[in-house]
């Protein structure tokens, strides 16, 4: 899942969840304003009890923060395409990611498949990338 809209509450705030208890983010991103006072991240404001964050993102420009309680922190450009090697890695761009190389559809970022495509790109990985 990805979001990309602004979130702000008091506590336990992020980007794509504000607490994970016992859960697991796998593929994750999010690229909105993130504003909080207490347990703020750009990911997630809180990760807790055996709880997993994997091949997650956050856009540290967007965001407004530095740091989050899970996922790893990217710019902009590392984060829109052409993403840098380190970003999205191990994503299936196959079945579920498309990119959004002509920034078209989801202003470089990457989206998912299944969602109804406005813009006028074609949601396939051009040859040789």
């Amino acid at each position: 899942s990805y979001f990309l809209g602004s979130v702000s509450g008091n506590q336990f705030v992020g980007g794509i969840a504000g607490s994970v208890d016992s859960s697991s983010i796998t593929s994750c991103f999010s690229g909105g304003n993130v504003s909080g006072l207490v347990s703020t991240g750009g990911l997630t404001g809180e990760v807790i009890r055996s709880s997993t964050i994997v091949s997650s993102y956050w856009n540290t420009e967007t965001s407004g923060q530095s740091t989050s309680a899970g996922g790893e922190g990217r710019t902009t450009d590392e984060m829109t395409y052409t993403y840098a090697a380190n970003t999205f890695d191990g994503w299936d761009f196959t079945n579920t990611w498309a990119d959004d190389f002509s920034y078209s559809i989801n202003n470089g970022y990457p989206f998912l498949r299944m969602q109804p495509v406005v813009g006028t790109a074609s949601p396939t990985r051009p040859v040789g990338l």
